[in-house]
């Protein structure tokens, strides 16, 4: 778990999906395989993202939640069978999922055997790559669960926030600084790394938050975990490479791939 997971607030008061008509067969690769003859290797670790339906009773479901487990099944199915019918995993999870990761299209990101609860685990790691499950039910709720490919770099960065980005704090300058004035400051950064200034002397000089003072690093990320702007920045940069000038929901960034 990342540090962005913590910064995303619940989601609730989704929609209810529409009743499918009918349950096509998922593609070939996306269905999770029943044939016992085939046997899918257990890995080491997987990355994940999921859809999650919370019901009154459910142990570690939001005090919120007044929906039944007859009802929560029944909105899980709903949204598994618009799965079959071909919509995109992430889309939905944004949509319906009521946890922190629904921001991020449900991605939970990866872990070893013992990050997740046992039924959640049990499913996960039986997937194949592209893999979706059935319905899953844990203390937490039904689940719809999709393993992802394991795409990691390691990231340096420095961010310069601006009045209304997420992790602004309204109460310092940061927090009050104009969007244009955070962009010529992420630009400045920009340039004075083109010019040989070393990338953890210049996020500690520019970076708002703990990051610059840490050496700006951010540890490994996967594909998904960091959202599309992001993860097209980082996934595109050879190690040693740097960005441009990156927008996201938490300001300005640049983006260092370090391995």
């Amino acid at each position: 778990m990342t540090w962005l997971a913590w910064l995303l607030p619940l989601s609730c008061g989704a929609p209810e999906p529409a009743e499918p008509a009918e349950l096509p067969e998922l593609p070939a690769e996306q269905a999770q395989t029943e044939s016992p003859a085939v046997v899918v290797e257990r890995p080491e670790r997987v990355a994940v993202r999921h859809v999650l339906i919370p019901f009154d009773g459910a142990e570690q479901a939001p005090i919120h939640t007044s929906r039944t487990r007859t009802e929560a099944l029944r909105r899980a199915e709903q949204v598994l069978g618009r799965l079959h019918a071909g919509e995109d995993f992430a889309a939905l999870a944004e949509e319906f999922s009521e946890d922190a990761s629904n921001r991020r299209g449900g991605f939970l990101g990866s872990g070893e055997a013992g990050t997740w609860v046992p039924a959640f685990e049990d499913a996960a790691f039986t997937l194949p790559v592209g893999g979706v499950s059935q319905v899953v039910e844990t203390p937490f709720g039904f689940h719809i669960i999709r393993r992802e490919p394991l795409e990691e770099v390691r990231l340096r960065h420095l961010v310069v926030q601006f009045q209304g980005a997420r992790l602004g704090d309204a109460d310092k300058p940061a927090g009050q600084r104009p969007r244009e004035e955070a962009r010529q400051l992420a630009q400045d950064a920009l340039t004075a790394l083109d010019a040989g200034e070393p990338f953890d002397a210049v996020a500690a000089r520019l970076s708002d938050g703990p990051m610059g003072i840490r050496g700006a690093d951010l540890g490994w990320f996967l594909r998904g975990e960091l959202g599309p702007a992001f993860d097209e920045a980082a996934f595109s940069l050879a190690v040693g490479e740097w960005s441009g000038v990156v927008e996201t929901v938490f300001g300005y960034h640049v983006v260092e791939r370090v391995e």
